[in-house]
């Protein structure tokens, strides 16, 4: 069993995340099903699935009441959660930490006919900074679940909510299911490598070596053709990093060196063709973090445009060379 729980870090602002058009109607039918579904494993396993067309539906409607319906265990409700995180208890309390999670949906899958497995291992939540080491125990569960004879990859504790300016907001997103286990890689690492299904497998420092994304970084097809580790060094006074995107993508920046929370510091940026320039200033004697932030011109609300977080590096504090 995972211990302390990564909480997933929102690089949103308020915008849900919605779910494809395929799955509208299934995820409806999720939403609509009675309290009193949900008085045993089996009865609520039949009625999420009743109306699904094959494994891949039976598998969302699964994804999608438990994320909707099961909230992250409060500070006054931890110690229950952590100590009983068994299908049967989740489904009474209505709440769990990511073990009761991934849990709950292996019961609800084995019952529905699907096979499913609970996944313990370390993920980049909340609290992590990029460069970060990892060790002790795993902080983190989640699934895989076999659709049409392919494993895939599910976790349905960041898909019910993320952690926003300190603070747990519940809210459904659906790229946690079935996510491509390319994506998937950047921020979660089972203990047993398989699980990863990549070929060959990633080790724990080319994990630890990744920059820090979030959903926004695969949502706006972000990529990063200059820096490809989460730490910097640098070698000269200024830094530039690049980050490429789609032409109606736009990109700021931001730095925070030393303690504190978000990014106060804004950053040059240079763009032009969907490429962005970022220049840092490297002069500094500790280590600083730059954060990478993007939205659609086509997202404007009122002349404003509301940018999210996508990607974070540490610029580390060594002897600069001219």
């Amino acid at each position: 069993m995972a211990g302390a729980c990564a909480l997933a870090a929102s690089g949103r602002s308020g915008r849900q995340v919605h779910a494809p058009d395929p799955d509208t109607a299934i995820d409806a039918h999720a939403l609509a099903v009675p309290a009193n579904a949900r008085n045993s494993v089996a009865a609520l396993a039949a009625t999420l699935t009743g109306p699904a067309r094959g494994e891949r539906e039976k598998a969302r409607a699964i994804y999608c009441w438990i994320a909707t319906n099961i909230g992250y265990a409060s500070k006054e409700a931890l110690p229950d959660a952590q100590s009983d995180s068994s299908a049967e208890a989740v489904l009474k309390r209505g709440t769990a930490v990511c073990a009761g999670f991934s849990d709950l949906f292996t019961a609800l899958a084995h019952a529905a006919g699907l096979e499913a497995e609970s996944i313990n291992g370390y993920a980049k939540g909340v609290g992590y900074q990029a460069g970060g080491r990892i060790s002790g125990p795993t902080n983190h569960a989640w699934n895989a679940v076999k659709i049409d004879g392919e494993w895939r990859l599910v976790d349905c504790t960041w898909g019910a909510g993320s952690v926003e300016n300190g603070v747990y907001v519940k809210r459904f997103s659906a790229f946690y299911f079935l996510t491509p286990p390319h994506a998937f890689a950047w921020l979660h690492f089972p203990t047993d490598p398989r699980w990863q299904l990549l070929d060959p497998p990633m080790t724990l420092a080319e994990f630890e070596d990744l920059p820090v994304v979030r959903v926004p970084f695969f949502e706006y097809g972000l990529s990063l053709p200059s820096h490809t580790s989460a730490r910097i060094t640098p070698t000269t006074s200024h830094v530039r990093i690049r980050v490429d995107a789609p032409r109606d993508v736009l990109v700021i920046a931001g730095s925070r060196c030393g303690s504190g929370a978000g990014f106060p510091q804004s950053l040059p940026v240079r763009s032009r063709g969907g490429r962005h320039w970022i220049t840092v200033d490297a002069a500094r004697n500790q280590d600083c973090f730059v954060g990478v932030f993007a939205t659609r011109a086509s997202e404007r609300d009122h002349n404003t445009l509301d940018y999210h977080w996508a990607v974070e590096y540490r610029l580390t504090a060594l002897r600069v060379v001219e």
